[in-house]
């Protein structure tokens, strides 16, 4: 191992020779690095706003964390975390799989809600972490009762790089 050491070394230091005349002269080398864009994070798995709130009610799920743990990104951009739920053009909301709909919303600590498609986490480029806590707000039905079921939908969280 060590005289293919010596035998690299020894090429490497013929490539680099520059022959001069009496005159100066200078010469010039690459020098190189290269640092591939990556980025890690992670969501929560589950909302479970429990069962039998009764009517007229806002059920708040807290503490559903967002997280970027590692966030190698070019100079000048942002990772963007963006959320939409799976009602109707995206819509924040569940059904039972009839007609029934109920329609929750998604905050991330602002002082508004998320809108749908809406900005949940940035991070700048030169910051490798960060970190949101989602709360979530079921709004019940209006109606003089609530209807029976199981009810369900996803939320759909996307990650891109943008200026």
């Amino acid at each position: 191992m060590k005289n293919f050491k010596n035998l690299l070394l020894a090429g490497a230091t013929a490539l680099a020779t520059v022959t001069g005349t009496t005159d100066p002269t200078s010469a010039t080398t690459d020098v190189k690095y290269l640092v591939e864009d990556s980025y890690k994070w992670s969501i929560h798995s589950e909302i479970d706003f429990g069962k039998n709130a009764g009517i007229n009610q806002h059920v708040a799920k807290e503490g559903n964390k967002v997280e970027v743990t590692e966030n190698i990104i070019p100079e000048g951009k942002k990772l963007n975390i963006k959320v939409a739920g799976s009602g109707d053009a995206g819509a924040f909301t569940i059904t039972n799989g009839g007609t029934e709909v109920l329609a929750y919303h998604a905050n991330n600590g602002g002082a508004e809600d998320i809108a749908v498609n809406g900005d949940v986490l940035n991070v700048n480029s030169g910051t490798n972490t960060g970190a949101t806590t989602m709360k979530f707000t079921l709004d019940t039905t209006t109606k003089a009762a609530e209807v029976a079921g199981h009810y369900n939908g996803t939320l759909t969280y996307t990650a891109s790089i943008i200026n």
